[in-house]
């Protein structure tokens, strides 16, 4: 679970309805009634990682399942969710970060077809592309954003015994 970076919601997956459903919950720190989030999932979805947006107005979160994956944003109030553009079928999504202007959403993605080889990704939280922003990697990437929403920083596994620290601008261009 997480709560929102104003402290009015807690977001969390259960399995609430349905045994071993995992689906995206909110609710309010005070108390009162859960909001389902996610849409209501065929049996073989469950939602993965989350992210709330830094204004706590967002949730960012990965849905998994044995056809189709997506990630997606819905309103922490409830309502509809949206696929967030650049589909990202065929990646396993994990660690989704959003910038402290809530523009732009940035995760690990790692193949289904190949699921030790990792990328750090962006796309943009309202429209546009998937990006690519590092290179194809064996070894797992970690990840900070600047508070200036321009940069990220990644740390990867260039050899088993070496690491590299990148610096980054959001359309992945090195500096």
């Amino acid at each position: 679970f997480k709560i929102s970076p104003d402290g009015i919601y807690t977001v969390f997956t259960g399995d609430l309805r349905e045994e071993g459903k995992l689906e995206l919950f909110s609710v309010h720190t005070l108390g009162g009634e859960r909001v389902l989030l996610s849409p209501d999932l065929p049996e073989e979805y469950y939602v993965g990682y989350f992210s709330i947006t830094p204004d706590s107005l967002k949730v960012v979160y990965y849905l998994e399942g044995t056809t189709l994956n997506g990630l997606y944003v819905a309103p922490i109030t409830g309502g509809t969710s949206v696929e967030l553009a650049g589909m990202t079928d065929g990646l396993r999504v994990s660690d989704i970060k959003v910038t402290e202007d809530g523009l732009n959403v940035f995760f690990i993605g790692s193949p289904l077809t190949a699921p030790f080889t990792y990328r750090l990704y962006r796309v943009p939280i309202e429209a546009g592309a998937l990006q690519i922003i590092s290179e194809e990697n064996d070894g797992w990437i970690n990840y900070m954003i600047a508070q200036n929403n321009q940069q990220v920083v990644y740390l990867q596994d260039a050899s088993p015994s070496t690491k590299q620290l990148i610096q980054s601008n959001l359309e992945g261009h090195k500096t």
